[in-house]
């Protein structure tokens, strides 16, 4: 059965060699130790840790609780099985609720074996549950590590797309924009000279109908790509404008704000400025609704909360924490975004009661 390291705490040596005697006969090869004081005890753990303890809970220097004691100090998982002339029901029960792994009276040392394998196996046992234990504690960092990487790439990735449009929307008006308006006024100033011509009156008004609508379409593009108003007035102002452009989507909002400027980050601002829209434009597909709400309030821990609700279908919260696509992926990026701001994301939806999200983000910190 392979080799054995053996503390024996026991003060007769003749019943330590019957102890060995025995392991010897059950096929261990045993390299032992006896001690029988508590500063042997500990030397012999810390110096060469056995692969079993025997112990005889009665020494007149030593004991098999005050052993158990020690053990427990070390740190070290060894097992432990008490061997005696007598002893008490009570005391055994006690030692094993203190950690021993059985015991036995010394005239019926032919269990020893038995024990002995039995103690071995449920140590083995201890250390595959726990080295499974740890694994799944290392893969539940690890998976914790991803998913926070994870939001924040997504939180990364909606910022470069504002930048994006930023310096798409600032090419339209910087090149397209400027020049359509001057093509738009070369043909106001070929209109007088050609006043008397009628055959040219028509196709210079269809052309500068053409400039009109270019350049409008042009500005309305611009504002979609980066609503400066955003920049310029803040998130308050940011929603209103954007309430103003949900009709296209069948959605009529109202804005209601108790603030009218917001000290957010032009980072922050952005991620909550597109949060709320993602939530509108999901009401809007998915609500059955055509009228939505948009309030905006701060508490007096200086929280700022966004409600975002309607009085559509409705569905069951419960279906976010399953979501991975469909309508409610919208709302549970949302949360992921929040969670990376530090913010909070909560829902209060019912079937047929429809939804009120509200996002939740402290100014500070």
């Amino acid at each position: 059965m392979g080799s054995l390291r053996v503390l024996i705490a026991e003060d007769e040596p003749l019943d330590a060699e019957l102890v060995v005697r025995e392991l010897k006969k059950s096929g261990y090869d045993t390299e032992w130790r006896r001690v029988e004081t508590a500063e042997e005890f500990r030397g012999r753990l810390e110096a060469d840790p056995p692969d079993l303890i025997i112990s005889d809970p009665a020494m007149p220097r030593f004991s098999s609780a005050a052993a158990l004691e020690c053990l427990h100090e070390s740190g070290l998982d060894v097992p432990f099985i008490v061997v005696s002339h007598a002893i008490g029901e009570e005391e055994a029960v006690q030692l094993i609720r203190n950690g021993a792994d059985d015991f036995l009276m010394k005239d019926r040392l032919g269990r020893l074996g038995e024990a002995v394998r039995r103690a071995l196996d449920q140590r083995r046992l201890r250390r595959e549950r726990d080295a499974a234990r740890q694994a799944t504690e290392q893969r539940s960092r690890e998976l914790e590590a991803f998913h926070t990487r994870l939001r924040a790439l997504a939180s990364e990735l909606t910022l470069a797309e504002q930048r994006e449009r930023k310096k798409l929307a600032a090419e339209l008006h910087d090149y397209l924009a400027q020049m359509l308006a001057l093509g738009r006024m070369k043909v106001a100033q070929l209109r007088p000279r050609l006043a008397t011509a009628l055959e040219a009156a028509a196709p210079l008004r269809e052309i500068d109908d053409l400039f009109r609508n270019a350049i409008t379409y042009t500005r309305s593009l611009m504002a979609k790509l980066s609503p400066p108003v955003l920049e310029e007035l803040g998130l308050p102002a940011a929603l209103k404008w954007l309430a103003e452009q949900m009709p296209l989507h069948g959605l009529a909002v109202e804005v209601r704000s108790a603030v009218e400027k917001v000290p957010l980050p032009d980072d922050r601002a952005v991620l909550l400025f597109q949060s709320v829209r993602e939530l509108l434009i999901n009401v809007a597909k998915h609500a059955g609704t055509d009228r939505a709400t948009v309030t905006l309030r701060l508490d007096e821990a200086g929280r700022l909360h966004v409600d975002v609700q309607d009085a559509g279908r409705g569905f069951d919260p419960a279906a976010l924490e399953a979501a991975s696509g469909g309508e409610h992926f919208g709302l549970f990026s949302v949360r992921q975004r929040m969670d990376d701001m530090g913010g909070w994301f909560t829902v209060r939806s019912a079937v047929g009661q429809g939804t009120t999200v509200t996002l939740t983000l402290p100014l500070e910190g």
